[in-house]
């Protein structure tokens, strides 16, 4: 084989982390707002307060209002996913290692992607918070979600909430989840909340993930409601591979990367509910 790898192998796999990257992982980055192909390092959202309308008498003076036109940074940091295909070896196996690499990458890019949104969500700030109470995930706990939502008046389009499958279990021993006399949801014959909408919201289920997925700190997870617009999250680029030459160790070094970072644009449209997962 050739000391480089032909541009048609490079070509293919590039297709083939990108249609990956497209289906696998990314749980959550349709919920947040976007900018991609962002020149630099840093990304601003802006953020704008709001003005009200007083009484006034006639010939008085204006007095102005400042809406407050405000920016959140976000600095983006590079991400990669190595792996490693053999000369000789990635002919002996009875399946394409070279999708099965990109299959890997794509989904190591797309639990990062979703780690970056959930860390920004916990490091939010936001004052809106649901103590544990020492149960888990009950349907008063969504209610007080939605009354905060409502209450703050935030938009009731593109909500969203992020659950483990913890919570999950404990809303699907709820008759409001799961009886027809409450709510048409058909959660038992789909398998469960996620892809749902339900109580005004769009329901993601957050797996178990070596990068560390819902915070949890003993018994006690945190999970996350939120506004679409409360969220912000840039990429540098949307992915890229690198295939280099190794020589000691007789192989091709295959790397994915994402340049990217997340950031809470808006604390008020963000909710941290707190679950004990031993009840």
């Amino acid at each position: 084989m050739s000391l480089s790898l032909s541009n048609v192998d490079q070509t293919l796999f590039d297709a083939e982390v990108k249609k990956a990257y497209q289906s696998k992982g990314f749980i959550l980055r349709d919920y947040v707002r976007m900018r991609d192909n962002v020149e630099g390092t840093i990304v601003s959202f802006r953020k704008v307060g709001s003005v009200t309308a007083e009484q006034y008498g006639f010939q008085s003076a204006v007095v102005y209002q400042d809406p407050n036109y405000n920016k959140v940074n976000v600095t983006l940091n590079p991400y990669r996913a190595p792996t490693l295909i053999d000369d000789v070896e990635r002919f002996l196996f009875n399946f394409d290692e070279r999708q099965e690499d990109a299959q890997l990458i794509a989904m190591a890019l797309g639990r990062r992607s979703d780690q970056l949104i959930i860390d920004a969500l916990a490091a939010s700030g936001t004052a809106n918070t649901i103590a544990n109470g020492g149960t888990g995930m009950t349907f008063a706990k969504v209610r007080q979600v939605v009354q905060y939502f409502d209450d703050l008046a935030v938009p009731p389009e593109q909500r969203v909430i992020a659950i483990s499958a913890a919570a999950q279990s404990d809303l699907l021993a709820e008759d409001q989840f799961t009886s027809s006399f409450y709510i048409d949801l058909h959660a038992i014959k789909n398998g469960g909340l996620n892809g749902n909408f339900a109580m005004g919201m769009n329901w993601k289920v957050i797996p178990t993930m070596t990068e560390g997925g819902l915070p949890k700190t003993g018994n006690i997870r945190t999970c996350f409601a939120w506004h679409k617009m409360a969220m912000g999250m840039g990429l540098g680029r949307n992915f890229s591979t690198q295939i280099e030459r190794v020589p000691h160790l007789d192989s091709w070094q295959v790397l994915g990367k994402i340049f990217a970072n997340a950031v809470a644009v808006d604390a008020v449209g963000i909710v941290s509910i707190a679950i004990d997962e031993s009840v």
